[in-house]
């Protein structure tokens, strides 16, 4: 009896998550910014997500996907091309019937080699042109600048790892 009521519950539960959630998968393009634009020329990306509806206003999911920024000839030398998978949280937020903003936070997975990864976030704003379809522009930033300085005698010599950002407009089309 104990099982049975069990089962009925969490079929239940599983139920009403599922009938509030919504599958999406998005295809961005870009232009990489700041000291890493001088490297990368390009960026596109693809997301994928799962919403869950708290309320009418307010879904929150997991969010993965791939990016990849395509290097930049620099004076006779290319470097290799950026590429991640994004693993993050996602939470929007609906302000009209046709605009919502949001937040995605995680990690990074760096897949080329000399990147390593790091903390990923991308606010993005999205206006609904049908219930599918949704227009997005966002900014995807990875990981933070960081310098490290290391002297020797009299001389001291700083080196800049500048944070990874994008900006980006792409489409997003939910299965409802």
């Amino acid at each position: 009896m104990i099982k049975k009521l069990l089962f009925i519950t969490l079929f239940s539960a599983f139920g009403i998550f599922t009938s509030n959630a919504q599958f999406n998968v998005g295809v961005n393009a870009g232009l990489p910014l700041g000291d890493i634009g001088d490297y990368a020329s390009f960026n596109v990306s693809l997301d994928v997500g799962y919403f869950f509806e708290i309320n009418d206003v307010i879904s929150i999911g997991p969010i993965t996907g791939y990016s990849h920024s395509f290097a930049k000839d620099v004076h006779g030398f290319k470097g290799d091309d950026v590429q991640y998978i994004p693993v993050a949280a996602a939470g929007r937020f609906q302000i009209s019937e046709v605009f919502s903003a949001g937040m995605d936070l995680g990690y990074a997975i760096g897949l080329n080699d000399g990147n390593d990864g790091d903390i990923y976030y991308r606010p993005i704003i999205a206006f609904s042109v049908s219930e599918n379809i949704d227009l997005t522009a966002h900014f995807t930033g990875i990981g933070a600048s960081s310098s490290e300085s290391s002297t020797s005698g009299d001389v001291t010599v700083t080196t800049t790892s500048p944070g990874f950002s994008v900006i980006g407009l792409g489409a997003n089309y939910k299965f409802l």
